[in-house]
């Protein structure tokens, strides 16, 4: 009976001991839980930037919300066609002529920017009619209904269309700025719109980590996401691997975020209870080109920002290697934070607009605030110091410290993650006293392990990680 209650002890203590050496919980702090995160697009229509599927709409089940990606990277486009450096390009066949075209949309406009309608005829490659419409001013509460003519340029029937909405002006994106739009059609045309009540979508979904935020969905249109969970975990089935990804125009970056982007700003994504002095974890890291890893987190108190941290990494890891991120607080500052994010990124992250210099692979794994998910500091009360084991994690051999009492039984043991007992490292009573055993890793394979001291009546356990 006693080994089955230790046994369901010891998974108590496995499955709470990163809550219990931290009050701070960090959501998904070890990477094992992941998310399918579901997005939709309007049928036929090409995309970028972030694309929100808006129930309802104007009018039916659906509208769209386009908006540019955090930080400006990729514009907030949709429509059939393309707007690059060079100018428009691609579109859909069409054979009519319609005289105008209208549309019902709703905006917020970011201070001197300005969002636009394009629409483009073609016959043989060349323009045979134009027109566009532009927003500088927002209104948010009520979609307002656009009409505008149709100018052409010959009697030539048309034989393609580009028609593109864009949420900012193409030469300077804001990520600000954006665009509700709905129930696009033409007049006395022989060909509607196609799809211009936005009713019909198609999915495609992509990974994240649960409770985080990564670059994946920047991913969708090409199939190419830069964050993954991977099973070369420092502990448990898995662990986060990020990697930019060069796109030809544009990288794709490898970053995980506990938090949002609000104006190119980082914002919280947790609670925190307690004045943290450092975020830790493990890493493995592959540079390229020069780049550097970057490992931030920042702290505020109702909203504002009362401290922050960054470690930087230029050298390559390829064995898991701990990381600090030590928390420098304003000056002044007094009480205790109230919320926090956290950002890792494959690249020297300095704001939102940061690019990559390549595809640099960024792994990370164990974090935590204050201690090392490894019980480097207690895991139950203050008392529990008694037990005392340096260096932790280690490679060959760890000294293990603690205090008896003489006549009181004295049991030192290892257990797996299994709950398996793994080696009984003490076993008789003791002096009075403070007392030191080593631990040899031989025929320990890596991983955690938990550590439980039995003496009279008090129970100490602490994490053990035995290295690669």
């Amino acid at each position: 009976m006693r080994a089955f209650h230790l046994r369901h002890l010891l998974f108590f203590f496995l499955a709470f001991i990163p809550a219990i050496g931290s009050s701070q919980i960090i959501p998904d702090y070890d990477f094992e839980k992941w998310n399918n995160v579901p997005f939709f697009f309007p049928t036929g229509m090409s995309t970028s930037g972030s694309v929100t599927r808006i129930s309802p709409g104007y009018e039916g089940n659906y509208a769209i919300k386009i908006q540019a990606s955090s930080g400006g990277v990729l514009p907030g486009e949709f429509g059939y066609g393309n707007l690059n450096g060079t100018g428009f390009s691609g579109g859909i066949p069409f054979t009519s002529r319609p005289d105008s075209v209208s549309g019902y949309f709703a905006d917020y406009v970011a201070v001197n920017d300005t969002a636009w309608v394009f629409l483009i005829l073609k016959s043989g490659g060349h323009i045979v009619a134009s027109d566009s419409i532009s927003f500088t001013t927002s209104n948010t509460v009520v979609y307002t209904h656009y009409k505008s003519a149709i100018k052409y340029r010959s009697l030539s029937a048309p034989d393609s269309l580009i028609f593109l909405v864009c949420s900012s002006r193409p030469s300077q994106i804001k990520d600000s700025s954006y665009v509700y739009a709905d129930e696009i059609s033409f007049t006395h045309s022989a060909t509607p719109f196609p799809n211009g009540n936005l009713e019909t979508w198609y999915s495609r979904s992509y990974r994240e980590p649960l409770g985080w935020t990564t670059g994946n969905h920047l991913g969708l249109t090409s199939g190419s996401y830069p964050v993954k969970d991977t099973g070369d975990a420092f502990s448990g089935h898995a662990a986060c691997r990020m990697m930019s990804l060069n796109e030809g125009s544009y990288f794709l970056n490898g970053y995980s975020l506990l938090g949002t982007i609000k104006g190119g700003v980082v914002r919280p994504g947790m609670k925190v209870y307690q004045v943290d002095s450092l975020l830790s974890g493990y890493y493995k890291f592959i540079p390229r080109n020069g780049d550097t890893a970057s490992f931030s987190t920042y702290l505020y108190r109702n909203d504002s920002l009362v401290g922050s941290g960054i470690f930087i990494s230029r050298d390559s890891a390829v064995e898991w290697t701990p990381f600090v991120v030590r928390v420098t607080y304003i000056p002044g500052f007094k009480g205790a934070p109230d919320s926090a994010a956290i950002l890792f990124a494959a690249y020297h992250w300095n704001s939102p607009t940061s690019l990559p210099l390549g595809n640099s692979i960024l792994e990370v794994d164990e974090i935590s605030f204050n201690s090392f998910a490894t019980g480097i500091e207690d895991l139950m009360t203050p008392e529990s110091s008694g037990l005392i084991i340096a260096p932790n994690p280690f490679n060959d051999y760890t000294m293990i410290s603690f205090h008896t009492v003489s006549g009181e039984p004295t049991k030192l043991e290892l257990f797996n993650t299994e709950g398996k007992l793994v080696q009984v490292l003490a076993d008789r009573e003791f002096t009075t006293g403070a007392q030191t055993l080593s631990l040899n890793r031989a025929g320990l394979p890596p991983g955690v392990y938990l550590l439980t001291l039995r003496s009279g009546n008090n129970l100490l356990n602490r994490r053990v990680v035995v290295l690669r």
